[in-house]
Protein backbone atom coordinates (compact mmCIF):
# COMPACT_ATOMS: atom_id res chain seq x y z
CA UNK A 1 0.00 0.00 0.00
CA UNK A 2 2.06 3.35 -0.87
CA UNK A 3 2.50 5.78 1.69
CA UNK A 4 0.81 9.49 1.45
CA UNK A 5 3.95 11.51 1.18
CA UNK A 6 2.53 14.44 2.79
CA UNK A 7 3.23 12.61 6.10
CA UNK A 8 6.26 11.19 5.31
CA UNK A 9 9.33 13.14 6.85
CA UNK A 10 12.89 11.69 7.56
CA UNK A 11 13.32 8.20 8.50
CA UNK A 12 10.04 6.95 7.16
CA UNK A 13 9.25 5.09 4.28
CA UNK A 14 8.35 7.03 1.11
CA UNK A 15 6.68 5.25 -2.28
CA UNK A 16 9.17 4.65 -5.29
CA UNK A 17 8.75 7.08 -7.83
CA UNK A 18 9.66 6.67 -11.36
CA UNK A 19 12.01 8.36 -14.08
CA UNK A 20 10.25 10.89 -15.61
CA UNK A 21 10.26 11.23 -19.45
CA UNK A 22 13.51 12.89 -21.30
CA UNK A 23 11.60 15.65 -22.23
CA UNK A 24 9.52 16.55 -18.60
CA UNK A 25 13.33 16.19 -17.52
CA UNK A 26 14.50 19.02 -20.33
CA UNK A 27 11.48 20.79 -18.96
CA UNK A 28 11.93 20.74 -15.49
CA UNK A 29 15.60 21.31 -16.10
CA UNK A 30 14.95 24.46 -18.09
CA UNK A 31 12.21 26.20 -15.66
CA UNK A 32 15.10 25.12 -12.75
CA UNK A 33 17.72 27.57 -14.98
CA UNK A 34 15.01 30.79 -15.13
CA UNK A 35 14.11 30.55 -11.51
CA UNK A 36 17.76 31.79 -10.86
CA UNK A 37 20.01 34.14 -11.85
CA UNK A 38 23.24 34.45 -13.00
CA UNK A 39 25.84 35.70 -10.18
CA UNK A 40 26.64 39.26 -10.66
CA UNK A 41 30.30 40.38 -10.49
CA UNK A 42 30.39 42.32 -7.06
CA UNK A 43 33.18 43.86 -5.47
CA UNK A 44 33.05 43.85 -1.92
CA UNK A 45 34.25 45.87 0.96
CA UNK A 46 36.16 44.65 3.86
CA UNK A 47 33.59 44.54 6.16
CA UNK A 48 31.36 42.61 3.71
CA UNK A 49 34.15 39.71 3.33
CA UNK A 50 34.06 36.32 5.55
CA UNK A 51 37.06 36.06 7.45
CA UNK A 52 40.17 34.47 5.77
CA UNK A 53 40.65 30.36 5.99
CA UNK A 54 38.45 27.60 5.97
CA UNK A 55 35.16 27.13 8.45
CA UNK A 56 35.72 24.01 9.54
CA UNK A 57 31.96 22.23 10.87
CA UNK A 58 32.14 19.23 13.18
CA UNK A 59 28.09 18.98 12.81
CA UNK A 60 25.47 20.04 10.43
CA UNK A 61 23.93 23.48 10.53
CA UNK A 62 20.45 24.10 12.14
CA UNK A 63 19.58 26.94 9.01
CA UNK A 64 16.51 25.29 7.59
CA UNK A 65 16.54 22.47 9.42
CA UNK A 66 12.64 21.75 8.79
CA UNK A 67 13.76 21.57 4.93
CA UNK A 68 16.67 19.41 5.58
CA UNK A 69 15.08 16.70 7.61
CA UNK A 70 11.83 16.58 5.63
CA UNK A 71 9.53 18.16 7.80
CA UNK A 72 9.03 21.64 6.00
CA UNK A 73 5.59 22.30 5.00
CA UNK A 74 6.50 22.08 1.30
CA UNK A 75 7.70 18.25 1.59
CA UNK A 76 4.54 17.12 0.11
CA UNK A 77 5.36 18.45 -3.50
CA UNK A 78 8.76 17.06 -3.32
CA UNK A 79 8.72 14.78 -6.60
CA UNK A 80 5.46 15.86 -7.92
CA UNK A 81 7.32 18.22 -10.88
CA UNK A 82 4.99 21.08 -10.54
CA UNK A 83 5.94 24.21 -12.73
CA UNK A 84 4.12 27.62 -13.20
CA UNK A 85 0.98 25.29 -11.78
CA UNK A 86 0.88 22.97 -14.62
CA UNK A 87 1.14 19.74 -13.39
CA UNK A 88 4.32 17.31 -15.48
CA UNK A 89 5.39 13.77 -14.64
CA UNK A 90 5.70 12.81 -11.17
CA UNK A 91 8.75 11.27 -10.41
CA UNK A 92 12.88 11.14 -10.18
CA UNK A 93 14.49 13.43 -12.95
CA UNK A 94 18.03 12.01 -14.40
CA UNK A 95 21.15 14.53 -14.28
CA UNK A 96 24.68 15.64 -14.31
CA UNK A 97 26.71 17.32 -11.88
CA UNK A 98 27.69 19.57 -14.47
CA UNK A 99 23.85 20.13 -15.27
CA UNK A 100 22.86 20.87 -11.94
CA UNK A 101 26.36 23.26 -10.83
CA UNK A 102 24.79 25.25 -14.13
CA UNK A 103 21.48 26.10 -12.36
CA UNK A 104 22.07 29.83 -11.10
CA UNK A 105 21.27 30.72 -7.38
CA UNK A 106 17.90 32.15 -7.18
CA UNK A 107 18.10 36.03 -6.97
CA UNK A 108 15.86 35.56 -3.47
CA UNK A 109 18.26 33.16 -2.29
CA UNK A 110 20.93 35.86 -2.45
CA UNK A 111 24.03 36.31 -0.92
CA UNK A 112 24.47 32.88 -0.29
CA UNK A 113 26.07 33.87 3.22
CA UNK A 114 22.68 35.39 4.17
CA UNK A 115 19.84 33.45 6.23
CA UNK A 116 16.18 33.34 4.16
CA UNK A 117 13.21 33.19 6.14
CA UNK A 118 10.65 33.10 3.88
CA UNK A 119 12.42 29.28 3.06
CA UNK A 120 12.90 28.16 6.68
CA UNK A 121 10.37 25.77 6.38
CA UNK A 122 9.47 25.78 2.55
CA UNK A 123 11.34 25.07 -0.33
CA UNK A 124 11.75 26.72 -3.80
CA UNK A 125 10.41 25.66 -6.86
CA UNK A 126 11.76 23.48 -8.55
CA UNK A 127 15.06 22.97 -7.83
CA UNK A 128 14.34 22.02 -4.01
CA UNK A 129 10.90 20.32 -4.97
CA UNK A 130 12.67 17.89 -7.53
CA UNK A 131 14.17 14.74 -6.88
CA UNK A 132 17.49 14.91 -8.77
CA UNK A 133 19.13 11.30 -9.65
CA UNK A 134 23.03 11.86 -10.43
CA UNK A 135 24.46 10.13 -13.48
CA UNK A 136 27.98 9.79 -11.70
CA UNK A 137 30.82 9.40 -14.14
CA UNK A 138 34.05 8.18 -13.70
CA UNK A 139 37.54 9.50 -13.07
CA UNK A 140 40.70 8.61 -12.04
CA UNK A 141 40.67 10.77 -8.84
CA UNK A 142 37.17 9.28 -8.25
CA UNK A 143 36.86 5.62 -8.61
CA UNK A 144 35.91 5.19 -4.85
CA UNK A 145 34.07 8.35 -3.38
CA UNK A 146 32.97 11.69 -5.01
CA UNK A 147 31.24 14.12 -2.52
CA UNK A 148 29.86 17.10 -3.71
CA UNK A 149 27.83 20.20 -1.93
CA UNK A 150 24.27 21.41 -3.69
CA UNK A 151 23.77 24.74 -1.80
CA UNK A 152 23.11 23.41 1.57
CA UNK A 153 22.74 19.52 0.69
CA UNK A 154 25.70 17.45 0.56
CA UNK A 155 25.66 14.07 -1.60
CA UNK A 156 27.47 10.96 -1.46
CA UNK A 157 28.35 8.59 -4.20
CA UNK A 158 30.26 5.38 -3.23
CA UNK A 159 31.52 3.11 -6.13
CA UNK A 160 30.28 -0.08 -4.57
Amino acid sequence: MPIDDSKAGAGKEKTARPIVSPSVAAQIKAAAMTEGVAPEPAIATAGQLPPAGPKFATRPGVERWPVKTGTDADVAKVGKNVIHGKPLEEGIVPTTVEELIRIPRPADMMPPTSEFPAFEDGRKEPVETTIWQLKPTSSPSSRNRTEITIWSYRVRAVKR
